[in-house]
């Protein structure tokens, strides 16, 4: 088997990327939520195209067409009003839809007002190859959401130098049956945002990972759902990332009928992992459930608890079906008693200080460990192991 490589607890996670900590050290500088959002509205306005000459007075439906022309009707994607993303946005008021037809959009989409932005399904892409940045030391993205009840939805998005789709500090967000890959950052992000949706889409070969939940913005993630999504052959990221980057918590999240396989292969990522690398990270009260994960860099579901004092108590993993991962091996990096596990293996728990994960009615088959851990885990309930050397190892027995 391959050597675990060694990381240290100050190191950023599988999944982070330049991209990434850039955002980070630029949501510092500015010093919290409150002054963030309101500096990101204004650099959207900045950024969006003159208005369409017909502003829409009441909630609508608009379509937007590579042919779309403000002389046309405006009542289907053959009669399209406009040809740009962004003007249409600007054109609609809240609880309108823009219906973005087939074709190609250079564009970084800005949703900032609470409305759906629906594609027609295969064909209609989003390419944000070059698109300038939203959010200074992000990137460029293919779709920025900062309103609160926007839905995303049918919709690929490719080529953005950060995220393909980033929900950015508001709240019940939908994100739905969207393809996103080739992108710079995570197929999907939602950042400090609470109650919010990803559900049915497919996020491949994108750099930094699949589906990011942190809180960047320095407010929580919370009550998020992510359900029956595919995210596969993120080389250098992993599948699906549950961390807490700022103190300000990560809880409450349901990640449930998920399929994580191929994942950081490069860069050592896990199929779903839950971890923290500041002090007070607290990651927490989380549910995984009836997700499938196979062929990742490290395990199926890894917990990296890198710091004393941090709190991954209340997670519960239930009837996950986990096959051979850990194919790098991994060096989780904790502060107190690190031991690598340089062996394939399902679940993999790692924190400085003991907690007590739920770990039930899983099936984990064809790894050398069927659950490992380090610190003081509690396991509770059985689980299935198959084709498993050492079903269940402690790295603090002698």
């Amino acid at each position: 088997m391959p050597n675990a490589r060694a990381r240290s607890n100050l190191d950023p996670e599988p999944g982070d990327d330049a991209v990434r900590r850039s955002f980070l050290k630029f949501i510092g500088v500015i010093g919290g939520a409150a002054l963030v959002l309101p500096a990101l509205a204004a650099t959207a306005d900045a950024h969006v195209l003159p208005a369409h000459t017909r502003t829409k007075a009441a909630a609508t439906t608009v379509y937007v067409a590579p042919t779309g022309s403000s002389t046309r009707n405006d009542t289907s994607c053959r009669t399209a009003g406009f040809s740009d993303i962004n003007t249409a946005i600007a054109a609609v008021t809240n609880g309108s839809t823009v219906v973005v037809c087939r074709g190609k959009y250079m564009t970084d989409a800005l949703v900032d007002k609470p409305i759906t932005l629906q594609g027609t399904g295969p064909g209609t892409l989003i390419d944000a190859t070059g698109q300038p940045e939203v959010i200074p030391g992000a990137g460029g993205n293919g779709v920025t959401v900062l309103a609160a009840k926007a839905t995303v939805e049918t919709l690929s998005v490719v080529n953005a130098s950060g995220d393909g789709i980033l929900v950015a500090g508001v709240d019940k967000v939908s994100v739905i049956a969207t393809k996103t890959a080739h992108n710079g950052g995570f197929g999907i992000d939602l950042n400090s945002t609470s109650g919010s949706k990803a559900s049915a889409n497919t996020a491949s070969d994108n750099f930094a990972g699949g589906i990011n939940v942190a809180n960047d913005l320095g407010v929580p993630a919370s009550h998020n759902t992510i359900n029956g999504n595919r995210l596969v052959h993120n080389s250098n990221g992993c599948g699906i990332v549950l961390a807490d980057h700022t103190g300000a918590g990560i809880f409450d999240n349901s990640v449930t009928a998920n399929v994580s396989d191929g994942n950081g292969l490069i860069a050592d990522g896990a199929g779903i992992i839950l971890a923290s690398p500041v002090p007070g990270g607290a990651v927490y009260d989380n549910t995984l459930t009836n997700n499938e994960a196979s062929g990742n860099g490290i395990a199926g579901i890894a917990v990296h608890g890198h710091l004393s004092g941090q709190n991954f108590s209340g997670n519960v993993f239930k009837g996950n079906f986990l096959g051979r991962n850990n194919l790098d091996g991994d060096d989780p990096g904790i502060a107190t008693g690190d031991v690598p596990d340089p062996q394939t293996t399902g679940i993999l728990v790692a924190t400085s200080d003991p907690t007590t994960i739920t770990i039930k009615n899983n099936v984990i088959h064809d790894d050398f460990y069927g659950i490992w851990t380090n610190g003081g885990i509690t396991i509770v309930g059985s689980n299935t192991f198959a084709n498993v050397v050492v079903p269940v190892f402690d790295a603090t027995m002698p």
